[in-house]
């Protein structure tokens, strides 16, 4: 019958559709969102010789990642879905102009109001995520995991490097800053289209505790120092060397021990 046709194609789209995994996401997505907007209009406008493109490194990972593991869960806002998603981010965008144009504009923003736009986005992607929710079926989606493959060793060692890289130029001399940050940025804008032409990246869906802390402890450590670089005399050179090197070594043995070991499981 022709009206029971949208029920049976809504049933099958359900069917390849992990509604519980894409809330958890859009949960972290919000709560890196928000940590974002907060350590952006905390810094904004930056200090004497800050790099804010370091912030801007982790996040572009994290989103091509987040994108990755979007289209695994099967998340494909339609109709009521993507309306509420829309309305969201024209909220969040419209928030975001309207507090950096406070700034351009030199109007004194209190410290307690900088916080607000990412802590007012993190509610509505928490909005999102339990509108999401409670659409998930009683039936959890069981996913193989995505191999541990040399591809995916390749791109944890070099997100890792990149992180480290970002990490340590975050309190180095303003010329030795601007060199390495470009030279992430190029490497950086070449993975993302490389990972755009082939469909998303392999260790989104590969990565497993191990890697997601050591990206979650990157970017913590990136909004740290940016932190005190902005309201602190330390002398922090040194100090992004050395969590830029560990950084940047905890991935690499992320990829080569952590990997090996998964890849040994999946044999």
């Amino acid at each position: 019958m022709p009206g029971t046709t949208p029920s049976r194609v809504t049933q099958r789209r359900e069917q390849h559709i992990d509604r519980r995994a894409a809330a958890r996401l859009l949960l972290i997505e919000g709560a890196a969102f928000g940590a974002y907007l907060v350590i952006l209009m905390l810094i904004f406008p930056p200090g004497t010789g800050m790099n804010v493109a370091v912030l801007i490194a982790p996040f572009l990972i994290w989103t091509q990642l987040a994108t990755t593991l979007r289209d695994e869960y099967g998340y494909q806002p339609r109709g009521r879905e993507q309306r509420l998603r829309s309305t969201v981010v024209i909220i969040v965008l419209l928030m975001v102009c309207g507090a950096l144009l406070t700034v351009f504009l030199d109007i004194d923003l209190p410290s307690w109001a900088r916080p607000l736009p990412g802590v007012l986005s993190f509610v509505l992607y928490a909005v999102l995520a339990w509108d999401e929710y409670r659409r998930a079926s009683v039936e959890a989606i069981r996913r193989g995991r995505t191999p541990f493959t040399r591809a995916v060793r390749v791109q944890t060692i070099g997100i890792g490097v990149v992180l480290g890289v970002i990490i340590a130029s975050a309190a180095s001399p303003a010329l030795i800053a601007a060199i390495a940050t470009a030279a992430v940025m190029i490497a950086l804008a070449a993975w993302l289209l490389t990972t755009a032409l082939t469909g998303g990246s392999t260790a989104a869906t590969a990565w497993g505790v191990f890697h997601w802390i050591c990206f979650a402890a990157a970017g913590a450590v990136v909004a740290v120092l940016l932190l005190l670089m902005q309201y602190s005399t330390l002398p922090l050179t040194a100090v992004g060397y050395v969590l830029g090197a560990l950084i940047a070594i905890a991935f690499v043995v992320g990829a080569l021990v952590v990997g090996a070991l998964r890849e040994a499981e999946d044999v």
